[in-house]
């Protein structure tokens, strides 16, 4: 159809393509194209807004979705104000019906206002979590097949296309990230909004918990691709002593960069160069914290204490394990799923206050262990295929207890490299530094 006739279509007609658009950024081009466009957009906002949103955010996320916009700096939402909102809102919307879940979302669109702004900010998130889903995806699946699971090796591409439980799981621990960015957030200036975080760890069991401890590991690992470079690099950052070579909640300046949440991430997932990322960083840093979430999933993503916390996994009875299971939020990762069976296996012979981001699973965490089906269930899976797999989870676990400790000489040569580039920042220089090679320096 010529652009000339689409245009002279009635306004409704207009409309039934608008709700067609993948993103609400897009329906924003399309008004900017034409006055017709815009007028039928201005004729049935609500119905266009909510259609694109209600294609766009798959059910069982709008809820987690929502609770990421309130949640956020743009939310303005007083501590209270949130406690209160999260109680209600963090159920699994799983099992609501397709006409009770797309009723949540007029609702709580109708409660914003239908606002434009609003709506862009569910559409941009509901995009980076995507993003990082299906980048997800790409790199840990095959490292799974190769590692973990018995079978999927098989495949001619080393992976298998991923249940919609394990894309849910994926995405929810995505979201769940940000919404911890936007509770603790380093422009919140309230501490109470930091007391929020225990509620809202405690609404999910420890494999779910594990679950976005295996999201902070990743994204560790994306962060750290330019973090790294230009720690390793700057004369500035060097002459600050900013270490590059401790992980996890010992290295607290990375824990500061995650909590500018994904569309830092993703701004540096997609820098171009080195003067791109080092501008980034720059730009919001660098930056020194007490506590981040790998600290937080340590110490208070674990339900109350009581006395069997203090017992290893394998002395728990069968129905001991009934308090860990989460009605809210645990949606398809109950007490006969793979994720509580994986983490179980992992865990079992140690105490269970340490089961969530236990430093010697890290390269289980590297598989996503706790994100995929299988193995669901002993009494759903021949026994040598649990012994199988209980085999390769140990041999995993023993291969993540030696890579614990730093690379040799790591530490030395990176102390080393600051001793250098302080001698370097006094004499006057600025810029790229590299052993050996001072033509960058300016």
């Amino acid at each position: 159809m010529p652009p000339s006739y689409f245009l002279q279509m009635p306004l409704h007609l207009i409309t039934l393509v608008l709700v067609e658009l993948d993103c609400i950024q897009s329906l924003g081009s399309a008004i900017l194209s034409h006055s017709s466009v815009y007028a039928a957009f201005k004729e049935y906002p609500k119905t266009v807004i909510y259609r694109i949103l209600l294609k766009q955010i798959p059910r069982e996320l709008r809820s987690y979705a929502i609770i990421a916009h309130n949640t956020s700096w743009g939310g303005h939402r007083s501590p209270h104000e949130l406690r209160r909102y999260i109680r209600h809102a963090l159920r699994c919307t799983r099992g609501l019906s397709t006409d009770e879940a797309d009723l949540c979302l007029w609702r709580s669109l109708e409660r914003l206002h239908f606002s434009p702004a609003v709506a862009s900010s569910l559409s941009k998130t509901h995009m980076l979590v995507e993003h990082f889903t299906q980048r997800y995806l790409a790199d840990t699946l095959p490292i799974a097949a190769r590692d973990l699971f018995r079978g999927w090796e098989k495949s001619p591409t080393n992976a298998r296309r991923p249940s919609d439980d394990e894309v849910y799981r994926v995405r929810r621990a995505l979201y769940r990230f940000q919404i911890y960015c936007n509770l603790v957030c380093i422009e919140h200036k309230d501490k109470q909004y930091r007391n929020l975080v225990r509620p809202f760890f405690i609404r999910w069991s420890p494999w779910v918990n594990e679950q976005l401890a295996c999201i902070h590991d990743y994204l560790e690992g994306v962060l750290s691709q330019a973090f790294d470079e230009v720690a390793a690099h700057d004369i500035l950052w060097g002459a600050s002593s900013v270490d590059w070579v401790s992980r996890g909640r010992n290295n607290t300046y990375k824990q500061a960069y995650l909590l500018y949440g994904l569309p830092f991430l993703y701004k540096i997932d997609h820098a171009k160069d080195y003067d791109e990322r080092l501008g980034l960083l720059d730009s919001h840093g660098p930056v020194c914290i007490i506590q981040g979430l790998a600290a937080d999933l340590k110490s208070i993503a674990i339900p109350p204490h009581g006395p069997m916390w203090i017992l290893e996994l394998e002395q728990w009875r069968t129905e001991d394990f009934v308090v860990l299971a989460r009605e809210e939020g645990d949606g398809p990762d109950g007490l006969q799923s793979g994720p509580f069976n994986t983490w179980w296996y992992a865990h079992m012979d140690v105490i269970a206050l340490h089961s969530v981001l236990l430093p010697e699973n890290w390269r289980l965490r590297r598989c996503g262990y706790v994100m995929w089906d299988a193995p669901s269930s002993v009494e759903e899976t021949e026994d040598d295929e649990i012994s199988f797999f209980e085999r390769r989870l140990r041999r995993i676990q023993r291969t993540g207890r030696r890579g614990l400790s730093e690379p040799e000489g790591a530490r030395e040569e990176m102390e080393r490299s600051w001793a250098e580039r302080t001698g370097v920042l006094r004499r006057g220089g600025h810029g790229y530094w590299a052993h050996g090679d001072l033509s960058k320096v300016v």
